[in-house]
């Protein structure tokens, strides 16, 4: 068996789409496979050319006829053209661009979770969304933590439209697994003596009085999905 690293791509609902690098941004996009004439190389023929300028030795680690056949849309997912394929696990193609594993563009993301079988959001999900509304109108941010990946589109559209029937736009992050909620909204809504207080709660915290510091609410500021939406 060849030692000699293949296309940088990845395998989806059985078919494989390859990773790549758009010129003028710093996003990993995908192209599908295509067996139309405009089908294209992972990258150019020059790219393996030793005696080219600027040519990179780890490039000899890739398997050269994997990389030149013609079997990707000349598109990404996004509908972007595409330089080359993006650096896998022999090495750099190109200077200064590092190896990568997965895609970051949002937009072929999207595209590509378009194609997943529909899946039923849980009963739970709708308290799920009511729960985390209260606290965000109370404290104007929260984390849910927990959630599956396939719930995790559906779980954020739910707690977006439960602020929204409530007059507030809100914002939803995932970092880490974790989904932050925050509506400016509901900060801009909190009395001005109630953010005092939490700040002045806070500095008793890191200093004063330890009656001071639990003067007020406390909050983990943390909901766990599968409390109220898992089975």
């Amino acid at each position: 068996m060849s030692d000699l690293a293949p296309p940088n791509s990845m395998t989806v609902l059985g078919r494989e789409v390859l990773l790549v690098e758009v010129g003028g941004g710093a996003q990993v996009h995908l192209a599908m496979e295509s067996v139309d004439d405009e089908a294209r190389s992972a990258v150019d023929p020059w790219y393996l050319d030793p005696t080219r300028p600027g040519f990179q030795q780890s490039v000899s680690g890739y398997d050269a006829h994997g990389l030149l056949v013609r079997r990707w849309d000349s598109r990404t997912l996004c509908g972007r053209a595409w330089d080359l394929m993006a650096a896998g696990d022999a090495g750099q193609i190109v200077r200064s661009r590092e190896p990568v594993s997965a895609p970051t563009c949002r937009s072929c993301l999207r595209r590509l979770d378009a194609d997943f079988p529909t899946v039923s959001a849980p009963p739970g999900v709708g308290v799920l969304a009511s729960v985390v509304a209260d606290e965000v109108v109370e404290w104007g941010s929260v984390a849910v933590r927990g959630i599956p990946g396939e719930h995790l589109e559906t779980t954020r559209r739910a707690i977006r439209n439960a602020l929204k029937k409530r007059g507030l736009r809100s914002s939803t992050y995932v970092v880490d697994d974790v989904v932050h909620v925050i509506s400016q909204d509901a900060v801009d809504a909190i009395p001005e003596e109630t953010r005092r207080a939490w700040i002045n709660q806070a500095f008793a915290g890191m200093g004063g009085d330890p009656k001071d510091a639990l003067a007020g609410p406390i909050r983990s500021g943390v909901i766990d999905w599968h409390t109220w939406a898992g089975s």
